[in-house]
């Protein structure tokens, strides 16, 4: 929404920022939400984009990766996690 890239996000963006950020949005919205309102209150339909789920873990592990989020495959190998018996 903001045009930030999901590293950027993960690598400089806190969570006191975010929560000023929200705050600020709560009084004034970005421009693309009050672009939707204007339109569902004159009845202009506002198509949203289809959220689809990913067919295998695969291909969820692959969608990850192309948003630039951090991922792993597996158990971590963690002696902390050995009662679990996974």
């Amino acid at each position: 929404m903001m045009g930030w890239t999901w590293k950027h996000v993960a690598e400089e963006v806190t969570l006191p920022q975010v929560q000023v950020l929200m705050q600020h949005w709560r009084l004034q919205p970005p421009m693309v939400v009050l672009a939707g309102r204007l339109c569902r209150y004159f009845g202009i339909e506002v198509s949203q984009p289809v959220q689809r789920a990913a067919a295998t873990p695969q291909d969820a592990l692959k969608e990850a990766l192309a948003a630039g989020l951090p991922v792993a495959e597996g158990r971590p190998d963690d002696p902390m996690l050995d009662f679990l018996d996974l």
